[in-house]
């Protein structure tokens, strides 16, 4: 993004985001003339509706044979990168049998393609990345002269990209409100003219500047390029980094490259679709309710929300500066679990000890811890596995049942057998009673403390209106009506604040809420004795755009700071399929789905009656699993994710 950029004249957010939009520029010889390539994406964002109610999206993957297309999108290098991950392509690079410089230009083709799909690329770097790519094949040959190839870095030359919120240079970031593209907003006649002075004050000292007057990188980019990787872009966002779906009035609806008529989840939507299109070899997003997690599973990818404080959040842009109410996690969003081990391991070791330089991490290097697959357990005791099929507010739709009844199938007769070399595993019910349902509750009203004053000021600042699923995030009871607040008149009056801000008192009140759910909810999973918890990663698959509001699935581990990895799970909705899984579906079980009985929750109406009209719409859609584990046993829920998905045999 460029600081000469022309905001000043613009006269609305519309002129604003539009003005932005120009900044994102991609080489000629990129962009293909295939209509088709673009329409859905044109057509969702034509008035933020739903691209399509009766039937699927193309996959991007179909849109690929018009010849404009496919010539940007091969290279030399297809029959080589082609179904590799990402340690696959750092085993490339490293070993010299392929150039940094011509990965980075096949990937910066990708991401083009995928861009014009799915509409999830915030800023491009493709001069940049070109420049870095040479610059890292140099010093892979002078390392080579000098026999010194150990001090390449663990991502060598890997094309990588990240979250839009990030820092990185003097790229700026953004979190989906039109007031952040602005250099200086402070000076901006409209935010001026449209906020008090000591309400511009405010956004001014919380919530910083577009665009460094000094090349400035958040820690997790510094980490990146430590480690030698290529950062080619970063992706989008939902309007405030509040919604499990990514639209916004800067960039539009990002689109899932699995079906073009449904989104790729949000927070860290434009990244799930950026690395699932194939245009990024691995992304990183962050966590706050689910926005890792999320987008991982409607995508068919791994990712992991790591326990807060395991990797620094420096220079990452908040919505919510100083709320530490919910902490939020930076983690990976990738093709494969050892990609996962892979990011997690070069960024938190003794050779890059980001915790002496980054006030936000822990003193915790990733652990080496032996993998399962292979005898690395005690043979006494068994792996003990909590199964939770539903959460008792919303339950899964038909894909998502089928999906996990299949795999707890195959764990169930796997923990049955005798004689294995592989560890025993034990399954146990985990019924949630009204914990998942009480632990929304918590959550919401710690997320908007301030009563939603920020979102309203950062909306007011430009005139931008707030889309309905940020109202939603915002709505009452959980988080009170700001109004008072955002009238210039009543700004200075301290009885208007008192009336919509929570006390010092609500607040505390808030936290021992959330310290007593805490505790309740170790209790509760000592007594089923558990090392992890398989269950829904969401209540559907991916969503169409702007219809999902339930968060519960993810939100409740964010609460209690549970670290959780998603996975594919090898199924798909498949509409004709899951009509016949219905018909077939038990009655009850152990581990079975009782017949319903009424709703559980409007949340639960609204999910099950979206599936039941459009079912249709979500063929194709993948679905993944999730894995929860203890408190900062991180290293060894990849290890349980990796034994399970093995036996389940859908890797």
């Amino acid at each position: 993004m460029s600081s000469t950029t022309n905001y000043e004249s613009c006269q609305t957010w519309q002129e604003i985001a539009a003005e932005h939009r120009k900044s994102l520029q991609f080489p000629a010889g990129t962009i293909s003339d295939d209509p088709q390539l673009s329409e859905w994406s044109q057509k969702a964002n034509l008035d933020y509706t739903n691209p399509s109610n009766t039937r699927p999206g193309p996959s991007l993957s179909t849109l690929l044979q018009n010849d404009s297309t496919r010539r940007i999108w091969s290279s030399e290098l297809d029959a080589v990168l082609d179904g590799l991950d990402a340690t696959g392509i750092v085993e490339l690079t490293r070993s010299g049998k392929a150039k940094v410089q011509d990965v980075v230009q096949h990937f910066l083709s990708r991401a083009s393609i995928v861009h014009q799909a799915t509409n999830c690329l915030s800023h491009f770097f493709a001069e940049d990345a070109i420049r870095r790519a040479k610059d890292l094949d140099d010093k892979r040959a002078t390392l080579e002269a000098e026999g010194r190839l150990d001090e390449l870095g663990q991502l060598f030359g890997l094309p990588m990209s990240i979250k839009g919120h990030m820092s990185y240079g003097r790229h700026g970031s953004q979190r989906g409100f039109v007031f952040d593209v602005l250099p200086d907003p402070s000076s901006h006649p409209l935010v001026r003219r449209n906020l008090a002075t000591k309400q511009v004050e405010l956004l001014a000292s919380t919530q910083g500047r577009y665009v460094s007057e000094n090349p400035v990188d958040s820690s997790i980019a510094k980490l990146l390029l430590e480690n030698d990787a290529v950062i080619i872009g970063k992706t989008t966002m939902p309007q405030g980094v509040m919604h499990l779906d990514t639209t916004n009035n800067l960039y539009g609806q990002t689109l899932n490259p699995h079906n073009l008529a449904l989104s790729p989840g949000g927070s860290s939507g434009g990244e799930s679709a950026l690395v699932a299109g194939g245009g990024s070899a691995m992304g990183v997003g962050s966590d706050i309710g689910g926005s890792i997690r999320q987008p991982c599973g409607v995508t068919g990818l791994y990712g992991i929300r790591p326990t807060t404080q395991r990797l620094p959040y420096g220079g990452v842009r908040s919505t919510m500066p100083g709320n530490e109410g919910v902490g939020s996690s930076l983690g990976p969003m990738a093709k494969s679990m050892r990609d996962v081990e892979l990011f997690m391991s070069s960024l938190m070791n003794d050779r890059t000890r980001p915790w002496e330089w980054d006030h936000t991490v822990l003193p915790m290097p990733w652990r080496k811890v032996d993998g399962l697959l292979h005898g690395g357990r005690n043979e006494s005791k068994p792996i003990v596995v909590g199964v939770m099929m539903e959460d008792g507010v919303a339950r899964p739709t038909t894909p998502v049942r089928r999906a996990l009844s299949k795999w707890v199938d195959k764990l169930s007769a796997f923990a049955a057998q005798s004689g294995t070399d592989l560890p025993r595993i034990e399954l146990r019910r985990w019924n949630p009673r009204d914990l998942h349902r009480r632990a929304w509750d918590i959550i919401r009203s710690l997320y908007f403390m301030d009563s939603g004053k920020m979102f309203a000021l950062l909306s007011k600042a430009t005139g931008e209106p707030l889309l309905p699923l940020t109202q939603f995030i915002l709505s009452e009871p959980y988080v009170r009506s700001a109004t008072a607040d955002l009238d210039a008149d009543a700004a200075s009056s301290a009885d208007a604040r008192k009336l919509d801000e929570m006390s010092y008192t609500e607040s505390c009140a808030n936290i021992r809420a959330r310290e007593a759910f805490r505790k309740e909810f170790l209790q509760a999973w000592n007594e089923r004795g558990l090392d992890c918890l398989l269950c829904p990663v969401m209540c559907s698959t991916a969503p169409r755009p702007g219809t999902i509001k339930y968060w519960g699935y993810t939100s409740v581990f964010n609460l209690v700071d549970y670290p959780g990895v998603v996975f594919p799970s090898g199924f798909k909705a498949d509409a004709e399929v899951d009509g016949e899984f219905e018909d077939a579906e038990a009655d009850g079980g152990q581990f079975g789905y009782a017949r319903r009985d009424g709703w559980m929750s409007d949340f639960d109406k609204d999910n099950t009656e979206e599936y039941e009209q459009h079912r249709q719409v979500f063929d194709g859609a993948p679905v993944g699993l999730q894995l929860i584990g203890r408190r900062y046993k991180d290293e060894e829920l990849v290890k349980y994710a990796e034994l399970l998905q093995h036996i389940a045999g859908s890797t």
